[in-house]
C-alpha cells in the first residue's frame, strides 16, 4: 500500500482497471462520472477505514515479532 490513503479517480470503470488500481495501492476508486460530494466522502470514509485497519494489523504482527523475540532470549537464559 501507500505511505497515505489513496483514492483514484478514472474515466474507465472496467474490472480489469479497477482490480489494477488496487493492485496498484489505491485503497478505493471512483469514476468520473460518479463522483459527487456524497460519493467523494463515502470513498474518503472507507479509505480511511481500510487504511486504519491495514496500520493494526501491521502494529500487531510487529508486536507478535518482538513477542517471539522476547520469548526466545528468555529461554536461552
Amino acid at each position: 500500500g501507500w505511505a497515505q490513503p489513496a483514492i483514484a479517480i478514472t474515466g474507465q470503470l472496467d474490472p480489469a482497471a479497477a482490480a489494477g488500481i488496487v493492485r496498484a495501492g489505491a485503497c478505493d476508486f471512483i469514476a468520473k462520472d460518479k463522483l459527487g460530494p456524497g460519493a467523494l466522502r463515502k470513498s474518503i470514509d472507507a479509505a480511511l477505514q481500510t487504511y486504519d485497519a491495514e496500520r493494526r494489523r501491521e502494529a500487531e504482527a510487529r508486536r507478535q515479532v518482538e513477542s517471539g523475540k522476547l520469548e526466545a532470549v528468555g529461554a536461552l537464559a
